[in-house]
């Protein structure tokens, strides 16, 4: 069971082990039930904490309500699905997922529109400029949270493999982005209790005490960055001053569009390859990624009988074209939305005019564009939104020819303050759903070994 709060965390009891996480992703979510599932589970209180509206961070699934409350439109306007295991820890837990129905198959015809590989590397020029740009459309099966991309994350939280006496050991303190003070470092904090971190609430009007706990776990990279606070008090300087050296995040954007009828597009989901000719990509089909009808996921808007009518669809940005609309001059010091409406105006306009290029692609069978391209009639829009990912994917920085330290960690540990980092930034899969989940699974796994090693 998970209780959600506002911003109070709950009383517990003092003989257990107090666990902060700060983050409801996938890696949050991994730490979490590891614990809780482990031998040793009932030895933990863990609050989560989450500056979202809801868990899930990058697998979160944007819903809008109607004027009775409920979900009128939705969109995973993050991580789209989930790629195959390559280990066989996350194969097991991947199968897992499946046989209770967290994850489903995304199943229909996808597509890729690019160049040719071969046909650009042997053009050059004005020959490259006048190469045909092709289509490789395939069936494919793909899996996807159900009936969200962030259920996966409700439902680890959720879960329980092991009989517990205690009604509650997990708590979810959402829209609160926690300060957290490692009390040794600082005396002069105003703390009854003997643990070792204090997380608090930063609001305009002050900080509010949110609790006591014995370890801490930071699950975003983000947290570590200058213009947060963090951990400005939390007295992890090496692990600051390496996360921001040898990592680096790239933004993303991503709109989200809802038509009144189904596009007439055979295709759930097309991959825009710009590399080959950027110029010519760019002028066919501007920012645009990847495109996906988000309906056609099982349990979404007009796949689950209930709809049928609404279409909803999720547009990623190329990543170039991405950091060159948000490099725009206009968007300098703008409010951020102000940069939503920007890429929500500039998203959705490039799908509208590359709707009947995607027709013809797609339903082409050879794959090329047709220069007789047909009239459509576009469905009305009935809501349209931008978003920006302030750090979309963790990139591993080498210096000298030396591996990232990251990529050699599954997680990063400080036993003398009883914290913990990790997230999709560790190890050789980052940047995944099984990256992310194996960096907590393993930083879960160490603060057992403490426990039964007898440490607090």
């Amino acid at each position: 069971m998970i209780r959600r709060t506002a911003a109070l965390a709950f009383s517990q009891s003092s003989d257990r082990i107090k666990v902060a996480i700060l983050g409801s992703g996938i890696s949050g979510c991994s730490v979490a039930s590891t614990l809780v599932n482990s031998p040793s589970g009932n030895n933990f209180d863990i609050t989560l904490y989450e500056g979202g509206f809801g868990v899930g961070g990058r697998m979160s699934t944007r819903e809008i309500l109607d004027d009775d409350g409920d979900v009128a439109y939705q969109f995973d306007h993050g991580c789209q699905s989930i790629d195959p295991p390559k280990t066989k820890v996350f194969e097991d837990e991947f199968c897992r997922w499946k046989e209770r129905g967290w994850i489903r198959p995304w199943k229909g015809k996808f597509a890729t529109i690019g160049y040719n590989s071969i046909d650009a590397t042997a053009a050059s020029g004005s020959e490259k400029n006048q190469a045909p740009i092709k289509c490789e459309t395939r069936e494919e099966e793909r899996y996807v949270g159900y009936p969200r991309m962030n259920s996966i994350c409700e439902n680890l939280l959720l879960q329980r493999r092991t009989n517990s006496d205690q009604s509650s050991n997990i708590e979810v303190v959402t829209r609160t982005q926690a300060r957290a003070t490692h009390l040794p470092s600082f005396p002069e904090a105003i703390s009854d209790s003997d643990r070792m971190w204090q997380c608090e609430q930063v609001t305009r009007e002050g900080a509010k005490v949110l609790g006591d706990f014995d370890w801490l776990i930071v699950t975003d990279r983000n947290s570590a960055q200058d213009n947060r606070f963090d951990l400005r008090e939390a007295n992890v300087k090496p692990y600051i001053k390496s996360a921001n050296e040898e990592i680096t995040s790239l933004k993303s954007i991503a709109a989200m569009v809802a038509f009144d009828k189904p596009l007439p597009l055979s295709v759930n989901g097309i991959e825009i390859d710009h590399d080959g000719n950027r110029k010519q990509m760019k002028e066919k089909f501007g920012t645009l990624g990847w495109i996906a009808r988000d309906s056609s996921k099982p349990g979404r808007q007009g796949n689950n009988g209930e709809d049928d009518s609404v279409e909803c669809w999720v547009l990623h940005a190329n990543r170039r074209e991405g950091e060159r609309l948000l490099g725009l001059k206009e968007l300098k010091g703008a409010s951020l939305g102000k940069i939503r409406g920007k890429i929500k105006e500039t998203m959705v306009e490039d799908f509208i005019k590359s709707i009947p290029l995607l027709m013809s692609m797609t339903s082409s069978n050879d794959g090329e564009q047709d220069d007789q391209q047909q009239l459509v009639e576009i469905p009305k829009i009935i809501r349209s939104m931008g978003h920006r990912w302030g750090a979309a994917f963790p990139l591993h920085i080498e210096k000298n020819g030396e591996m990232c330290m990251y990529r050699k960690m599954e997680c990063y540990v400080d036993d003398g303050k009883q914290f913990i980092a990790c997230g999709d930034y560790f190890g050789g899969y980052h940047g995944s759903v099984e990256g992310a989940f194996l960096s907590g699974r393993a930083a879960a796994n160490h603060l057992i070994e403490q426990v039964t090693d007898g440490k607090k």
